[in-house]
């Protein structure tokens, strides 16, 4: 007997053009999201095509402070600078990860062991492009602790959604920008 998957429908709120300046795009469909984060929202932001195609560059890039900054950079200085600017009254604890789903496996970019194995070039060496296919192949062994499960105690207000989470990556406690872009460039490294 086959069963055939229900149809799904995925909304894509911002396709861009190929000739998009970082800045045009991060202010027009990521921006939003930033002020939809501090509301309280969970917020996803997916890079897909083809490889060669820049997603690598524009997700992130070299230069965390210039004009081709990428979206990431952009993301963290502006999450850092509201959280500065925040009511020092208020308790905001901040943490980072970074997952990678790569051929339906979940890989944890800022696990510890996977970085002492990498054989990979820093980002100075590929010119800081953190991107490509490079990196190594790790047993599963180190990432069969990693689940995306959907939280049921938890509804999505809007569409009534049970919110995704992932239970068992690495969670890096960071106070400032510096400490998200070092662990960026330490996952980015490790990527495949």
């Amino acid at each position: 007997m086959i069963k055939t998957p229900p149809k799904c429908c995925y909304c894509c709120y911002y396709p861009s053009e190929n000739w998009f300046f970082q800045n045009a795009l991060y202010t027009a469909s990521i921006e939003p999201l930033v002020d939809q984060f501090f509301a309280g929202y969970n917020c996803t932001v997916i890079a897909y095509g083809q490889t060669g195609s820049g997603k690598t560059y524009t997700m992130g890039s070299a230069s965390y402070v210039s004009q081709d900054s990428g979206l990431i950079p952009r993301v963290i200085g502006e999450i850092c600078r509201r959280v500065e600017e925040s009511n020092p009254e208020e308790t905001i604890e901040l943490t980072c990860s970074f997952i990678e789903l790569y051929n339906e496996e979940i890989r944890d970019l800022l696990d510890p062991s996977a970085a002492a194995l990498d054989p990979a070039p820093s980002r100075s060496a590929n010119n800081g492009l953190a991107g490509g296919k490079r990196g190594i192949s790790r047993s599963t062994s180190s990432t069969d602790k990693i689940r995306i499960i959907e939280d049921p105690t938890s509804k999505n207000i809007i569409h009534r959604y049970a919110i995704a989470k992932v239970i068992g990556c690495t969670e890096e406690p960071v106070e400032c920008a510096a400490d998200l872009h070092l662990c960026l460039d330490r996952g980015s490294v490790v990527r495949q």
